[in-house]
């Protein structure tokens, strides 16, 4: 965004504009200076740059994965004087600066798959180096069900997301229908000529989208139990039961039924390989039924919608996997007519992954549904004043409890209700029911919830420290120097005092300082690459924290390209030891100032060369001369 443009009047060396600007919402902002000088030989040198913290009042962030979900938590916080901004996960700002902005953030029934790019790398820095809070609140998109486990996030929750718990599950029958259409033996392009190009270049990786799809049916059934009905329908035109319904599946007995079929169909009939999901799964006399369908989208078929509404109507469940840019956004509708989910995949290597975490929430093995009351288990500031009794809640997300986490409330199987743990500099806490209507109806009607409410984000949100380190980064001779003055009560013995250095990615690297100092510490790492850096300091002793402070760092273009440094005496020192002269104006360069030299030459060659040639017409000129004084 374009916040300042004028014209400037340009000098040797160093020159210093000031540009009024407007800060607006608080967070870190980059700004960026650039000069538009065309005739200028060295444009790489012509921007600066700088990151500044705009402060603000303290601020909570609520993303909701569903619209109106995260609406009963934000009320019951404002009920407790709690301001809290709400968001749907579309607008959830990703990057580690937007979320700086706020102390606390919840996540209310979001699935991994919905969370903005760098999100997901971008939380374990915001909570771990930035010292924020966070809170992961359950629902049937969340934790497990969610897709979170093998992610960057599920290292950060105070509860692994494999229940320890065997709990009878009902049995399953579960359909993989893969789109065997030619397109799927590669990647297609999604230009205007997508179906007549005929220059489809293969993955990367060399594997055909078919090959990773069938990969994902494979990973899937490690997931199953051997009761379980298990099925594959292919379809590109028509239909085709590779592997009919049946159980005690294995992967072995999968790969020998599917493992050869190509992709050389000339169609992509969706609803003939739904139809021959829904018959069957019509033959299965499971619990649940569900289909999961990986297709590109492209192609004419008869009615999928309807089919879809069919299998709903019946008992049974759809969840489409759309594979490619080039995917039809009607397979969105697709997924919500069915009553599953919809999982758009632009690298087609994750759909393994997607697969496994779609067998998983279809299993409900991530999830237990039935009515309980919330057994306390560990005291803690959460449950301050609420410990006359709680509420009966309808069902909760299964996990289990992290070694060195507090579990303040069980639900079911005694699992995980309520769990909150130090991770980094920041806090963590799980919730794993919801906070709506589905598990927590009466949870939420309670007179007591704001208080709950207000104490959960409370507790997460940063602990007011001892005081704060004043923080100077700077660059010294190519090096990247950092320098913390600690406030006295933090300087201690047996102080540890370290710099967290942030790219805007969540990549991060972590130097010790080192006590210089009474309150002083330093510590000079190498300069990292250009770019704008968040740098984060934070003392403790014995492990517990002491005090924190922040600093930014932009690191511009390379040196060389600064042309401000001079060195007269270094030059005027070369032109003395090689025998020069210095030089006032380039056209001294160019100048004649020494006296000219002379050397023989041999002409004796020119010399005969030129006889040779006046020989002839010394011989004319004789003759011509003898006959006249021969007449006289």
């Amino acid at each position: 965004q374009l916040v300042a443009d004028q014209a400037v009047q340009l000098q040797p060396g160093p020159n210093i504009f000031s540009v009024p600007i407007t800060s607006g919402e608080p967070g870190v902002r980059r700004y960026r200076a650039e000069i538009n000088a065309p005739s200028d030989a060295q444009p790489r040198n012509n921007t600066a740059e700088a990151l500044i913290q705009v402060a603000g009042p303290p601020r909570i962030l609520i993303v909701e994965g569903t619209a109106g979900e995260g609406a009963p938590l934000r009320d019951a916080l404002a009920a407790a004087q709690v301001t809290a901004d709400l968001v749907e996960v579309a607008a959830m700002p990703a990057g580690l600066g937007e979320l700086a902005v706020y102390e606390s953030l919840v996540l209310v029934n979001v699935a991994a798959s919905a969370l903005p790019p760098g999100a997901n790398d971008a939380l374990p820095a915001y909570v771990r180096d930035l010292g924020r809070g966070l809170v992961m609140i359950g629902g049937t998109s969340s934790y497990g069900a969610g897709g979170y486990l093998g992610t960057p996030l599920a290292e950060v929750l105070p509860v692994a997301l494999e229940s320890t718990e065997q709990i009878e599950q009902p049995k399953v029958a579960i359909v993989f229908v893969l789109d065997t259409s030619r397109s799927m033996q590669n990647c297609h392009c999604n230009g205007p000529n997508r179906d007549t190009d005929t220059d489809r270049s293969y993955f990367e990786t060399g594997r055909m989208k078919i090959d990773i799809a069938k990969d994902g049916v494979l990973q899937s059934i490690a997931t199953l139990t051997p009761r379980d009905d298990v099925a594959v329908v292919t379809f590109d035109t028509a239909a085709s039961v590779p592997f009919p319904l049946q159980t005690e599946v294995t992967q072995e007995k999968i790969l020998q039924a599917i493992g050869g079929i190509p992709a050389h169909g000339l169609g992509t009939n969706i609803g003939s390989g739904l139809q021959g999901a829904l018959d069957v799964l019509r033959t299965s006399d499971a619990a649940i039924k569900h289909a999961v369908i990986v297709t590109d989208g492209w192609g004419e078929s008869i009615d999928p919608l309807q089919i879809a509404a069919t299998m709903r109507a019946e008992g049974m469940t759809l969840s489409v996997v759309g594979d490619g840019p080039g995917a039809s956004p009607a397979l969105q509708e697709l997924a919500e007519v069915g009553g599953g989910r919809y999982f758009p995949v632009n690298n087609p290597e994750e759909i393994p992954t997607i697969f496994v975490n779609a067998t998983r929430r279809m299993l409900g093995s991530a999830i237990i549904e039935e009515p309980f009351t919330p057994a306390y288990a560990a005291q803690s500031p959460v449950l301050n004043g609420l410990e006359g009794g709680l509420p009966q809640l309808y069902g909760h997300n299964l996990t289990s409890p992290k070694t060195t986490a507090t579990v303040a409330l069980e639900g079911l199987n005694s699992a995980p209700l309520l769990a909150h743990w130090q991770y980094g500099l920041g806090r963590v806490a799980a919730w794993t029911s919801d906070t709506k209507g589905q598990w927590a109806r009466d949870f939420i009607a309670w007179p007591g919830f704001p208080q709950f409410a207000a104490q959960l984000i409370g507790f997460v949100a940063p602990a007011a420290a001892t005081g704060t380190i004043d923080t100077r980064v700077q660059t010294v001779d190519g090096a990247l120097a950092i320098t913390a003055q600690l406030p006295p009560e933090a300087d201690q013995p047996g102080a540890r005092v370290i710099a967290t250095l942030l790219a805007a990615d969540g990549t991060r690297q972590e130097f010790i300082l080192e006590r210089s100092g009474v309150g002083v510490y330093t510590a000079s790492a190498p300069l990292p690459a250009q770019g704008g850096y968040l740098v984060n300091v934070a003392s403790s002793t014995g492990g517990q924290p002491q005090a924190q402070g922040a600093a930014s760092l932009v690191v511009p273009y390379s040196a060389e390209y600064g042309l401000s440094q001079r060195d007269p005496a270094l030059l005027a020192s070369l032109a003395a030891k090689t025998g020069g002269a210095q030089l006032n104006t380039p056209t001294e360069a160019f100048a004649h100032t020494r006296s000219g030299a002379t050397r023989p030459t041999e002409i004796s060659i020119p010399l005969l060369l030129l006889a040779l040639i006046l020989l002839p017409l010394d011989i004319l000129l004789r003759r011509r001369t003898g006959r006249r004084t021969g007449r006289s």
